[in-house]
């Protein structure tokens, strides 16, 4: 929205720029035309040669037409600077987007009577607070069919960074299915995790 705002005032700008030089044009014109005419009615006419090095005298620029100009020239600047800034953050946001605010620290699955049980622990690996989570488990038949699905709110609804919550979900009546995946949601859809299981069972074994 800002890049929107800039822009147009660019053109406004620049159309405010071309309007003064085209008003101090006219002017000049008006004004060397009177001081012509008057030329001619004190001095006798001077000779052709003469006349065309008086027409190649340089003519200085309005200071309306300098101010416009100027004006045009720097709001162009800024644009540009704006564009360049916004270009070079975007890749970062971009990168902080994509990267998993969980991790998944540990998980068991536990069956019993026709009931699996998926408990486990994940943490919050981003700089700010997750709210809102919920653990979701699928449990997917031999065929490749979804058999039931179940999601439950984690322990902790506002986890804060680098900080540890437990979940756990059950499914009745799955049998003794053995395939599942477990995925984690928040206000706004998926929320990507990491696996850090193996990391974590190497480091309580050491």
């Amino acid at each position: 929205m800002e890049l929107v705002l800039a822009a147009i005032s660019g053109v406004i700008s620049a159309v405010c720029a071309a309007i003064a030089w085209r008003t101090s044009r006219e002017a000049r014109q008006r004004s060397d035309a009177r001081v012509a005419a008057l030329a001619d009615t004190i001095d006798p006419p001077r000779s052709q040669e003469s006349r065309q090095l008086g027409g190649m005298m340089p003519r200085s620029l309005n200071p309306l037409a300098k101010i416009g100009i100027g004006f045009g020239a720097v709001t162009v600047a800024i644009i540009a600077a704006a564009l360049v800034m916004d270009a070079a953050e975007r890749p970062a946001t971009t990168a902080r987007a994509q990267t998993p605010a969980l991790e998944l620290v540990t998980m068991q699955p536990q069956r019993r009577n026709g009931a699996l049980t998926v408990s486990g622990i994940i943490r919050n690996s981003s700089e700010r607070p997750v709210v809102g989570i919920v653990a979701e488990v699928t449990v997917v038949g031999t065929s490749g069919d979804v058999m039931a699905t179940r999601t439950v709110p984690i322990e902790l609804q506002s986890l804060p960074p680098e900080a540890n919550s437990s979940f756990s979900v059950t499914l009745d009546g799955v049998g003794t299915a053995q395939r599942y995946r477990i995925a984690f949601r928040g206000p706004d859809g998926i929320v990507r995790h990491v696996d850090r299981r193996e990391e974590s069972h190497r480091q309580s074994g050491s």
